[in-house]
């Protein structure tokens, strides 16, 4: 009996995992070129063999032209233009890839307000539900729960915003004074 129990009590989680899965995969899949490129490109340049690739590689530049194959003389005006290119493409990466994480987050964002409000809502209707019940076997429990029949009300998501909004502001402003 527990078994089947702990099943149907596992259910909505289960579906709920899958469904965030399969976000993921579509998101993931929705990706442009250039942004599995960028990601490939930050996993490597991010990696500890990148950064042991470019000691030796600089090492061994800087060893190879005070020999005499130099190719490159003090003070190395060949690998300073290679080293900014470098920086240039590494630093437009790694913007791609911030760019597609803020995208990414907004997106849960966006995702996890929607679920929020739906819960609001479903609260809401419970306890109006709760009230009416209350009501019918004549129970009071607004003198000893003032806050119920407030909670109950719908909420205004537009006034909840600006209130918040001034609220902020007006902290930000304390802050800056």
């Amino acid at each position: 009996m527990s078994a089947r129990r702990k099943t149907v009590s596992e259910a909505p989680v289960v579906r709920n995992v899958q469904a965030i899965v399969e976000l993921e995969k579509r998101m993931l899949e929705e990706r442009k070129h250039i942004s599995r490129l960028s990601e490939l490109a930050t996993r490597v340049a991010g990696s500890t063999a990148f950064i042991v690739g470019h000691l030796v590689l600089f090492a061994g530049w800087l060893v190879l032209n005070t020999t005499r194959f130099a190719f490159d003389m003090a003070p190395f005006n060949l690998l300073n233009l290679i080293l900014a290119l470098e920086a240039i493409i590494l630093t437009s990466i790694v913007l791609i890839s911030q760019s597609d994480l803020r995208r990414i987050s907004d997106l849960r964002a966006h995702l996890d307000l929607q679920v929020n409000i739906l819960s609001e809502q479903e609260l809401t209707a419970i306890l109006g539900l709760l009230n009416k019940i209350c009501k019918r076997l004549d129970i009071d429990v607004h003198s000893t729960e003032p806050a119920v029949e407030a909670l109950a009300k719908e909420t205004d998501l537009e006034h909840l915003a600006t209130v918040l909004e001034k609220t902020l502001e007006h902290d930000t402003e304390d802050i800056k004074t």
